[in-house]
């Protein structure tokens, strides 16, 4: 690496790391050495052969000191916004199905529940404002922080090839497994062609496959940035809010698809993984049979519709599901567990 000082004609030796230095330029040759120059902090010169270390140092400095920190916060904040948000929608939400269960003493509590809804309001009203100090003070951090970023050459065409090819690096190593590495392909690719939606996907999928699920929905929900119609962003979306437990989350992003496409089976399925989780057998089993409407041979999705049945003691129709699903799976031992407890539960 030549001097960046044009009338000197030697090879650079040295880089300044000191954070205080007022020089010029921070990598030095011998003869900037001999011109005195960062004589006050002969101490922070490190021989360029070290760079490599030291850039590898400062990296994992930040990924412990510093994102480590945010993702802590980030997961923190996020936990108490899902409990909160799941907490007023048991209070003031309710299905159809669930309201015509309801017998005179539990709809008296409801209605009591249900006026109190203005109050709650102004309460989310008032947490907002201070919500917005936080938000005020971190875009403010943003801010400093793209003034320093550094200012890389416009791409060129050897750029985008050079991001395909660590585009392609993290899929092969995607599907063999390899999740951590896959994500930082994925991300080296991005540094170099920002906003490609594809590979921001596959990040998104190898932050869920690695049980990142807070990074993912965000990361899936930078996509929506680019493109607020994208599928498979949106079924992430729900997906990583399933694995947090936040069912009723997930339905309003599962419901958006099917708003695109009514038809998808894929989220109508795991809908239904929800409305089970959160003991809604009957809607559940609405969902399945909508999906196996599209895609009647869907292992997972036929058990699925076995388990609500079996809940709600439907066993005779939920042995007919398991029947099916061994048809595909024979082996299943799960499966198989639950037709012989239906089975024991029709002889009683």
């Amino acid at each position: 690496m030549q001097c960046p000082f044009l009338d000197h004609n030697q090879q650079v030796e040295r880089f300044c790391i000191n954070l205080n230095c007022c020089e010029k330029l921070r990598l030095s040759c011998n003869q900037c050495h001999e011109e005195s120059f960062h004589i006050g902090h002969q101490k922070d010169q490190k021989l360029i052969s070290n760079l490599s270390n030291f850039v590898e140092e400062i990296s994992n400095k930040c990924e412990k000191e510093v994102i480590q920190i945010l993702t802590e916060l980030s997961d923190q904040i996020n936990q108490m916004i899902f409990l909160l948000k799941d907490k007023i929608r048991s209070q003031f939400q309710i299905s159809s199905y669930r309201l015509k269960t309801l017998n005179n003493i539990q709809i008296n509590q409801m209605l009591c529940q249900f006026i109190n809804l203005n109050n709650v309001s102004q309460e989310i009203i008032e947490l907002k404002v201070v919500a917005q100090i936080l938000l005020t003070t971190l875009d403010e951090r943003i801010k400093n922080l793209d003034s320093n970023q550094l200012s890389y050459k416009q791409q060129s065409s050897w750029d985008i090839a050079e991001a395909r090819q660590y585009y392609i690096e993290g899929l092969t190593l995607f599907k063999n497994g390899d999740y951590v590495k896959a994500l930082s392909a994925f991300d080296t690719s991005l540094m170099i062609h920002p906003n490609q939606i594809d590979v921001m996907l596959w990040k998104g999928d190898s932050l869920y496959y690695s049980n990142s699920y807070q990074d993912a929905l965000m990361q899936f929900k930078q996509v929506l940035k680019l493109d607020q119609s994208n599928i498979n962003s949106l079924y992430g979306i729900g997906d990583c809010l399933y694995r947090l437990n936040q069912y009723s989350e997930a339905i309003c992003w599962f419901d958006r698809i099917l708003v695109l496409n009514s038809k998808h089976a894929k989220t109508l399925t795991k809908k239904g993984d929800c409305l089970q989780k959160m003991n809604n057998y009957q809607e559940a089993i609405f969902c399945y049979d909508k999906a196996l409407c599209e895609d009647p041979s869907k292992f997972w999705t036929i058990q699925s519709k076995g388990s609500c049945l079996q809940e709600l003691k439907k066993y005779q129709e939920a042995i007919s599901c398991y029947d099916k699903a061994l048809m595909l799976d024979q082996n299943n031992q799960i499966v198989k567990s639950q037709k012989s407890y239906c089975e024991q539960m029709l002889q009683k």
